[in-house]
């Protein structure tokens, strides 16, 4: 469990299912991500069984997710997820938020702290945030946390929900 002053980015929970849901399904959150519409309670109920049981302590490659609980009111607000890549040297994350939650600045004291625990106690050497270039929002989240845009890539990927290739630059950020 990582803990911020109002957050806790802990593991996913059952009493999780309804929100999760909730904001999985908002096509405005879905807009810049990958998961498929609807994204119905099978889908979400395997993806919170799947989550529950791992540890970002031990998980030694590929994605887990934590979620995002506000403390005080033991919400879930959405999740944040790392990508452990080249033999856990360098990781990738996402974030996700409800939209009642957006622009209050949970989402800079959710990554500013995993950024913290990704370089001081799991000794991550470089941190890479891959971001649409028509999502501004977390763009100017990633400059805030001080990362460096590294690239521009032209078509890059194919988004189902457009049905058209889009553009994406990357961040990253260093543990010095």
């Amino acid at each position: 469990m990582i803990e911020t002053n109002r957050l806790l980015l802990r593991s996913f929970e059952e009493k999780d299912l309804s929100s999760f849901l909730s904001y999985r399904n908002d096509p405005d959150i879905a807009r810049f991500q990958s998961w498929p519409l609807p994204f119905d309670e099978s889908l979400a109920i395997a993806f919170i069984n799947e989550q529950k049981i791992k540890d970002i302590k031990t998980h030694k490659e590929g994605w887990i997710q934590l979620a995002i609980e506000r403390k005080e009111y033991k919400a879930l607000l959405g999740d944040c997820a790392v990508n452990f890549i080249d033999q856990k040297r360098q990781a990738e994350f996402g974030i996700t938020l409800q939209t009642k939650y957006q622009k209050k600045g949970y989402a800079f004291e959710a990554l500013n702290e995993l950024f913290n625990y990704l370089f001081i106690e799991l000794h991550i050497h470089r941190i890479i945030g891959l971001v649409d270039t028509e999502n501004k929002n977390s763009i100017n989240l990633m400059i805030k946390l001080g990362m460096r845009k590294e690239a521009h890539f032209y078509k890059s990927y194919y988004d189902q929900k457009v049905q058209d290739w889009r553009d994406e630059y990357q961040f990253s950020i260093l543990k010095s």
